[in-house]
Parts: structure tokens; C-alpha cells; sequence
């Protein structure tokens, strides 16, 4: 998975599938701690030689991105848990539980495991008709 024309990538088998550079062994992370800290972008580059200044632009312009996202609360993935509107179980054994929430506007999915407590993913489904 590719972001800003390939200079964010995620890839499993790099760096844990952390957001890295073009698939370099650097990461998003590590840029940012490096601008957090007060460095320039000169100082990082001089550090790095094989990065470039969009590069780094491409960090900040990611983490930007990911801060603008929404925060999924504790609360209503248990809501859906214990007052689901509906409730399916996958092929796999976990167990799809939705919820409607004012808040989102949206259904929420929270899929768990087969036990129906240990939960696996949230997130808002576009596509759930109740």
C-alpha cells in the first residue's frame, strides 16, 4: 500500500508494517521524532542522505491526514457488543456485531473473535443496511 505517489508505503514484511518511506527501512515515525525534537529538515537530509525534501513533506502531510481521522470510543464498540442491532457469525467463527451511532451519523461494525468478547476490528460500515 502506497501514499503521496509511493513515498509513504506500508508493506508487512518492512519495519513490522509500519509507514516507511518508499519502502525504505525509515520510518514515518522516526522522521517525525526527528522535526519534534526541533531538528531542520536540513539536519535530517544531511542524516539521511537518501531521502529528499518531499519526502519529508510527505510525513507531515501523513500524520496530518491521520489526526483529521476519527477516534472510535470503548463505549460504542460495547454498545454494539451488548445491544446489537444485528449480529452474524463469519465463515471464520468471529462474530459481526452493528451498532448505530447518533455521534458517527453511521453503523458501526465490531467484528470479535469466536469467544464474542476479545474484539478483532471496529470500524464504520458504508455499506450495512439494517
Amino acid at each position: 500500500m502506497s501514499f503521496y505517489g509511493g513515498r509513504i508505503t506500508i508493506d508487512p514484511s518492512i519495519c513490522n508494517g509500519k509507514p516507511t518511506i518508499r519502502g525504505k527501512r525509515i520510518t514515518v515515525h522516526t522522521i517525525l521524532e526527528f522535526l519534534g525534537a526541533g531538528d531542520a529538515e536540513a539536519d535530517i537530509l544531511e542524516q539521511y542522505p537518501s531521502l529528499e525534501p518531499e519526502d519529508i513533506r510527505a510525513c507531515q502531510r501523513f500524520a496530518a491526514e491521520l489526526m483529521n481521522r476519527r477516534y472510535l470510543k470503548l463505549e460504542w464498540c460495547l454498545a454494539a457488543l451488548n445491544h446489537p442491532i444485528r449480529r452474524e457469525t463469519q465463515p471464520d467463527g468471529r462474530i459481526r456485531h452493528w451498532v448505530f451511532v447518533p455521534e458517527l451519523g453511521k453503523y458501526l461494525r465490531v467484528v470479535t473473535l469466536s469467544d464474542g468478547i476479545t474484539l478483532h476490528n471496529a470500524f464504520p460500515d458504508r455499506r450495512f443496511k439494517p
